[in-house]
């Protein structure tokens, strides 16, 4: 009988082991799966952030479309004048361009600065702001031709184009599996980014792709004539320091990616 017993308590000690290794299989699964939750939550709540964002931008973009097709327009009117006077109508056309521009570039500049979660975009927005206000100013001074307010204007639509296009980028499967990975662990995975920060990097080549065809063209410009005039030698300090913060901008984004994860303390 004794036997029988210890038998028993022994079979009952497997049992007992063997559940105890089911429930921490369980336990880990549920972990595993809460983690999974958490980084489906926050992976949608950056899409949500990111598709508001690509909706306001695609709202200032028409805007300041509408604005430049109008500037055209009445510039075109002023070319009847050999003086290129403003008849009563066309100055109050003018006056309505103005508020709408100044009043754009306000919006923008807000917005701006109102992403302080994206350090890409809230550049890329400022300078497409920054603009903006410059067409805002040649308005105010009647310059509504092709080289002043008009030429500010479009480079403002290009900037609101290449914004929008760096936020129509989808991550693909691998990418987000290295994120979801990443979620779960804490740890950076090689390769592995959210969709906010792939956003940003396009964002970031597209800038320093304009950047670089807009110093040629003064290049170009200097070789040409010899010289360059006040304006352009403007143009040429304004992207000196567009280069210098996109620059920053890229060091700071590339130490966060390779960044180690901050040891806890107290546990070592």
């Amino acid at each position: 009988m004794d036997s029988t017993a210890k038998a028993i308590g022994q079979d009952e000690g497997k049992q007992a082991v063997a559940g105890s290794h089911q429930s921490e299989e369980k336990l880990a699964a549920a972990q595993q799966q809460l983690q999974k939750d958490i980084f489906q939550v926050k992976h949608g709540l950056l899409e949500q952030q990111l598709d508001r964002l690509k909706e306001q931008v695609a709202l200032l973009l028409q805007h300041q479309q509408d604005i430049l097709q109008e500037t055209s327009a009445l510039d075109a009117l002023r070319v009847v004048d050999p003086e290129r006077r403003l008849t009563r109508v066309q100055r109050g056309v003018l006056k309505n361009l103005v508020e709408r521009q100044h009043q754009l570039a306000t919006d923008g500049l807000a917005s701006a600065r109102l992403l302080k979660q994206s350090e890409a975009f809230r550049f890329g927005l400022r300078t497409a702001g920054q603009k903006m206000k410059l067409a805002a100013d040649d308005l105010v001074a009647e310059l509504t031709g092709k080289e002043n307010a008009q030429r500010v204007q479009l480079q403002a639509v290009l900037q609101l184009k290449r914004l929008l296009e760096a936020l129509q980028t989808k991550p693909d499967n691998g990418t987000a599996q290295g994120a979801e990975g990443q979620e779960a662990t804490g740890q950076q995975l090689p390769g592995s980014a959210t969709p906010r920060s792939l956003s940003e990097l396009i964002l970031l080549e597209l800038m320093q792709r304009n950047l670089n065809q807009q110093t040629e063209d003064l290049a170009k410009a200097r070789i040409k004539t010899g010289t360059w005039s006040k304006q352009q030698q403007l143009e040429y300090a304004e992207l000196a320091r567009q280069q210098g913060e996109l620059a920053a901008i890229v060091d700071r984004l590339r130490g966060a990616s390779v960044r180690p994860p901050a040891k806890e303390s107290g546990n070592e």
